[in-house]
């Protein structure tokens, strides 16, 4: 008898639990901003197998507010159940809910996604396309890279940029070598482009290149005047820890020695926190012995935020190797 009380009063708990996230996601369609958050933060709360079915329902809804935050919440969740019907969304009159819907699959990182998200590289609206690009750079296929490159002189600046790092994500040196080597020698070209985010873009598209070839650039933009730009390229740099590595590629005298000198003076010069905080914990990465006096120092003198990062670079550079 107290087992079915049990059983009785589980199932009531699931039905309540059923109903309030059908609730809230009703209510995902409020153009109130404070209640948005206060209805996805209960959602979230919420045991995920209550909440996917939910927001799968909500894909479906009438207002297209529901079906925009449905997606947004599923890529959130990373709702792997949810890509088909994340794909159909792909076909929504609102080109809102396709651009949500683009990213959600890019989220979740299903290459099942893979062939609608290409057929929309060719939808009217940009920013559509710019979330397609972006969703399948995050899922790094190759089989997209063909249906990329015509579109890697678009614009506006922002659509070409998503363009260019997805380029370099989904490239393949044993599938398409010589389509590899052309999206490399675009990438290294536009780290010259005078658009901010495309620069940016060059850096992120490289890094699945190992920076092949592009030392020199990632030098001098990691003084930059724009401070993403800086951001970006100082943490290239920490990612080059000898001059065995591809970045030197080509260079007439490589020496780890500059990129040591350049973070170090990143870190003494910039008023930008975190790209100080970037730049010290590249230190750390390339295990910089001649940066020792300086982190020491950072130790001593810096913001509470330079004082930890300094600790834990100097604990990398003392490490045994």
């Amino acid at each position: 008898m107290k087992l079915i009380t049990v059983l009785v009063l589980l199932l009531g708990l699931s039905s309540c639990s059923t109903e309030e996230a059908d609730d809230l996601v009703m209510r995902l369609k409020t153009r109130d901003s404070r209640e948005l958050r206060e209805v996805t933060t209960k959602l979230l709360l919420l045991d995920s197998k209550v909440i996917v079915p939910a927001l799968r329902k909500g894909l479906l809804a009438d207002k297209w507010r529901t079906r925009y935050m449905s997606a947004e919440l599923l890529g959130k969740l990373k709702a792997s159940e949810a890509v088909a019907d994340l794909v159909t969304a792909l076909s929504d009159t609102a080109d809102g809910v396709v651009a949500s819907s683009a990213v959600a699959l890019g989220e979740i990182g299903d290459s099942a996604a893979n062939e609608r998200l290409v057929a929309l590289l060719a939808h009217a609206n940009p920013d559509v396309v710019k979330r397609a690009a972006e969703a399948l750079g995050k899922i790094g296929s190759p089989s997209a890279v063909r249906a990329l490159w015509p579109h890697r002189r678009d614009d506006p600046p922002r659509l070409r940029a998503e363009v260019i790092k997805a380029l370099g994500m989904c490239h393949s040196y044993d599938s398409q070598a010589s389509l590899s080597d052309s999206i490399l020698h675009l990438s290294r070209e536009l780290l010259d482009h005078w658009s901010p985010q495309i620069r940016i873009a060059a850096i992120v598209s490289l890094r699945s290149f190992e920076y092949t070839g592009s030392i020199r650039q990632l030098l001098r933009l990691a003084n930059d005047p724009d401070e993403q730009i800086q951001h970006v390229a100082v943490q290239a740099l920490g990612e080059i820890q000898s001059e065995d590595l591809p970045a030197w590629f080509g260079d007439p005298s490589p020496n780890q020695g500059l990129i040591i000198s350049v973070l170090s003076d990143v870190v003494k010069e910039t008023s930008n926190q975190a790209v100080r905080t970037k730049a010290i914990r590249s230190l750390g990465g390339i295990r910089a012995d001649q940066a020792t006096p300086l982190l020491e120092l950072l130790v001593l003198e810096g913001t509470p935020e330079d004082r930890r990062e300094a600790r834990q670079a100097l604990a990398m550079i003392r490490a045994p190797k």
